[in-house]
């Protein structure tokens, strides 16, 4: 119980800190404590180097029509390549393997954003293009939590156990359909995997990218309230609303960086704490970065925080 009360108090301060104390008592009222279009580029990296400069994993855009085929049932989707999965109205974006600097090197950063930490991914993965959405939550959970409903928008007001479960049932799903490469499957990114690609395989967003304002719901433009997902511009080619609309879960444990270098890094299992990541329609827009850290208890839930899946190799399976 005592590791418990001291994990809601670093999370109450962690909410303080995020959301202004002003916002406090509303938000810990509502959170409960239990027990598609054109094709999009592929984003590649160049392979993991002993050091990452700003250019260490820039990503490469190749944005080919054959690079978005739809999966028919019995066919695995290929390396290095986009696929849609037309029944769900699901599209993965590839993000190849590399290295880049993880957390923030501005000096007025949170304390955990810091310290900076190269972080290597050795296997490339997909990400979905859009956050999870409520339509296809409801369809494979038969349930929908969101405190704002509506087929299009992303799911929300749902724990990080919920979300695990969610990607169990779909690599359930994909795997009687043929379609699940041998010894991957469909989980919540870890940091690293969110991170990198938030900021499109480099160690901080291109200057030249899109504005806030284009590619961000936040405070000063969502109206208060999540919204459909995938309506802005993209943050990183092929991924939208990855900053901003809802925080998403991330796989793995809430840990300080440790500040050296690290191979697909998950954080310590000595905290039952998780993590979001990104940013929220709740936030102001300065607050909706690669490198914002929300730590949650593992069955926290709240009304501006959801999840984005990723396939991904299997390293805990036989």
């Amino acid at each position: 119980m005592e590791s418990l009360g001291a994990e809601l108090t670093q999370f109450k301060v962690s909410v303080s800190r995020l959301l202004g104390h002003r916002a406090i008592f509303a938000l810990l009222l509502s959170l409960t404590f239990q027990g598609c279009s054109k094709p999009q580029p592929v984003i590649e990296a160049q392979k993991p180097q002993g050091s990452a400069d700003d250019h260490t994993t820039l990503p490469q855009s190749t944005p080919e029509e054959k690079n978005i085929n739809s999966l028919p049932e019995g066919t695995l989707p290929e390396f290095k390549k986009n696929f849609f999965l037309k029944e769900h109205d699901l599209e993965l974006i590839w993000i190849d393997r590399g290295s880049f600097q993880m957390g923030s090197e501005h000096p007025n950063a949170p304390e955990n954003e810091k310290p900076l930490t190269l972080s290597t991914l050795s296997r490339g993965y997909w990400l979905a293009k859009l956050e999870t959405r409520q339509d296809l939550y409801a369809k494979l959970t038969e349930e929908n939590p969101s405190l704002t409903q509506g087929a299009k928008l992303p799911v929300e007001n749902l724990t990080y156990l919920d979300a695990v479960s969610f990607c169990e049932k779909l690599t359930h799903y994909e795997a009687e359909m043929g379609r699940l490469p041998k010894k991957y499957i469909y989980q919540l990114p870890t940091e690293a995997q969110w991170e990198f690609a938030a900021k499109g395989g480099r160690n901080r967003l291109p200057k030249d990218g899109p504005t806030r304002e284009e590619c961000i719901w936040h405070k000063g433009n969502s109206g208060q309230s999540v919204q459909v997902t995938g309506l802005k511009s993209a943050t990183v080619p092929g991924l939208h609303d990855i900053l901003g609309n809802v925080y998403e879960f991330c796989h793995g444990f809430y840990a300080p960086y440790p500040g050296r270098h690290v191979v697909d890094w998950t954080g310590y299992s000595t905290t039952r704490l998780r993590v979001a990541r990104g940013g929220s329609w709740f936030n102001p827009a300065s607050d909706c970065t690669p490198t914002i850290r929300y730590p949650l208890p593992v069955t926290g839930k709240i009304g501006m925080v959801g999840f984005r899946i990723a396939l991904v190799y299997d390293t805990a399976g036989g």
